[in-house]
């Protein structure tokens, strides 16, 4: 720990390194010492020897802001990369736009006042004139808040950043979860065209995230004995980053049989844009799907891809499926069970078994062998 006491009309700061050598510092002023003491405190905690910081030297925003991207890149989804980077750069651009062209911005500036300030903007913003979602506004509040709190523990930055902090908000009231029937479901799909609807089809019968279902390959697919391996790198969890095969259903088997050609991806999207994003599917696109098709808005309302994922989940457990054999095949985690159980013990095949063919489907009334047997 360090101390600091008045000497006349200065400070004196006192410490011990981490090799027990004795060290002090003067300080002009209380506040001073002060800060001199957190820095010197926080270095000696991670075991580091602290050093007065060069005079001119500071966190600049932009820069953190681009390191951190980076280090998100290694650790995340692209989808997950590009959304922390817009809502970083949201808090820049009003940043900016807060403190003028002229203003270095630098991380010392960073304070919970700060923040409540730039909670305030996003909820009276937004596009489209209309105004955020308290929900979204708190999505990219969190973002900035992890930002802070992994710039403060970078040693690059060592001394530069304020000790973060965390700005409480009034959580939005959740509503009952609504999930749509395999009516509902087998509506939106006769609404899509081309990609979009082999996308709906593999959602609705294996119930992954959109993104995860953008990067099926066809070499992923054993369409023979119906089986998928979920590729580890596809995983947005832990659990999910293992990787996992599982059965999928002979309808849907007996319908990805006539797509082709059967190289590369599965899904192949025909959106004329370039770069990491040109192989996304749009949120808006799948939802103009359920609104042609009358589907209750408050089914797909807000995340219109995984409104499937809902619908598989759901519809299983209402036809009596194993409930952890469902967790499994849609990723979630069996907590401590999911230790002790080998997910050959789970009825897997038995649950896609239960799946109905989509309806108005003509291969439905085929005599149609179970895979693998």
């Amino acid at each position: 720990m360090a101390t600091f006491e008045r000497r006349g009309r200065k400070y004196r700061v006192r410490w011990r390194d981490p090799d027990g050598r004795e060290r002090s510092r003067s300080a002009p002023d209380a506040h001073t010492a002060k800060e001199i003491k957190r820095e010197v405190e926080r270095a000696v905690a991670r075991g580091r020897r602290w050093e007065p910081r060069p005079a001119g030297q500071a966190a600049h925003v932009d820069t953190v802001l681009t390191a951190y991207v980076t280090e998100c890149a290694r650790l995340h989804q692209p989808a997950t990369v590009h959304r922390h980077a817009c809502s970083l750069e949201i808090f820049r651009r009003w940043l900016r736009a807060r403190l003028g062209a002229a203003r270095i911005l630098d991380l010392s500036l960073l304070s919970k006042a700060l923040l409540a300030e730039f909670y305030a903007y996003l909820i009276g913003s937004g596009l489209h004139g209309r105004l955020r979602r308290p929900a979204s506004a708190q999505k990219i509040l969190a973002t900035v808040e992890r930002w802070w709190a992994w710039a403060y523990n970078e040693d690059v930055y060592a001394g530069l950043v304020p000790q973060p902090r965390r700005l409480p908000v009034a959580q939005e009231p959740r509503t009952p979860t609504a999930a749509p029937t395999w009516e509902e479901m087998d509506r939106c799909i006769v609404q899509c065209r081309g990609w979009q609807r082999q996308l709906a089809i593999l959602l609705r019968f294996t119930g992954l995230r959109v993104q995860q279902a953008m990067q099926l390959r066809w070499d992923d697919f054993d369409l023979q004995v119906c089986r998928l391996r979920i590729r580890g790198e596809l995983g947005k969890t832990p659990d999910e980053r293992k990787g996992r095969i599982i059965p999928v259903s002979r309808h849907l088997a007996a319908e990805m049989a006539t797509w082709g050609p059967h190289d590369g991806l599965v899904i192949k999207s025909s959106r004329k844009q370039d770069g990491p994003r040109a192989h996304e599917a749009r949120g808006r696109d799948m939802a103009r799907a359920w609104k042609r098709a009358g589907v209750r808005p408050e089914v797909w309302k807000q995340r219109p891809h995984h409104a499937f994922r809902k619908g598989l989940v759901s519809g299983l457990k209402r036809l009596g499926a194993d409930d952890e054999a469902v967790e499994f095949l849609v990723g979630h985690t069996l907590g401590i069970r999911g230790i002790y159980t080998d997910p050959e013990a789970l009825p897997l095949q038995a649950t896609v078994d239960v799946i109905p063919a989509p309806a108005g489907d003509q291969r439905s009334s085929l005599v149609l062998l179970p895979c693998g047997r």
